[in-house]
């Protein structure tokens, strides 16, 4: 599909092999200490020939994201469809895909449960809307949380972390704050002998017969700096004491 044509563009060119059910490189093994990639809010994925192929669902929702390029082939997902491969090409046994990867150590993906629909509204939500989590896991019992996904109506998106949320509210503050003050300097009126004032009279509208003849004047409201005054004449008063 165009979509899918326009982000595999982006994938850098891959070694021979690989699995999952995704194209794209194979990257290193990630350490438990990595620092993530910087999230782009506006990178999406699409896979219309997948769609067009497959309902997309709570069982398929995780093989639809292993099409993405946000999917790591060398996570233990991967290695887990490899073992299931060699199963279905004659070896004996089953393998028990939850206790697997949690057994593993490395990099793997999992699909949020949603819980249960209390109306129809919610319903339709969940066939449309599903969550995978990206983690780093050390034992069986514990997990790093590394990213969160999210697949909407078919498109996949990274979830901002909580450095990008903040900087964006911060950036945000800042621009209206800024905006704050500028209005307040039109306003603001200064003079020696008086202290600082603001006139936050509205302007009266006028009929346009008056306003063509009055001057153009600005009449700024402040106080009388009684204090700077008697400073200013002692001031004054001993300078002309001392010349004479």
């Amino acid at each position: 599909s165009r979509h899918a044509h326009a982000i595999m563009q982006l994938r850098p060119s891959s070694s021979k092999g690989g699995g999952g059910g995704g194209g794209g490189a194979t990257p290193a093994p990630a350490s438990a200490t990595s620092t993530p990639a910087p999230v782009d809010p506006h990178q999406r994925f699409r896979n219309d020939a997948w769609l067009a192929q497959r309902p997309l669902m709570q069982e398929t929702a995780l093989e639809y994201f292993m099409t993405s390029p946000f999917y790591e082939q060398g996570s233990n997902n991967g290695v887990l469809l490899m073992q299931l491969a060699k199963l279905q090409q004659g070896q004996q046994g089953q393998i028990d895909q939850a206790a697997t990867l949690r057994s593993m150590k490395g990099t793997e993906y999992e699909l949020m449960t949603p819980p249960p629909a209390d109306s129809a509204a919610a319903a339709v939500e969940q066939q449309s809307l599903f969550v995978v989590k990206k983690q780093y896991r050390t034992s069986p019992t514990t997990v790093q949380l590394r990213a969160v996904y999210y697949i909407l109506n078919g498109d996949i998106f990274q979830a901002p972390d909580l450095h990008a949320v903040l900087t964006s509210r911060l950036r945000k503050c800042a621009y209206n704050l800024h905006g704050a003050l500028q209005s307040f300097q039109q306003i603001v009126n200064f003079h020696p002998t008086m202290v600082v004032g603001w006139d936050y009279r509205p302007p009266v509208e006028q009929p346009e017969a008056v306003t063509a003849m009055a001057p153009a004047t600005t009449s700024l409201q402040c106080l009388p700096g009684g204090r700077l005054d008697r400073l200013v004449d002692a001031f004054l008063t001993k300078q002309a004491a001392a010349a004479v």
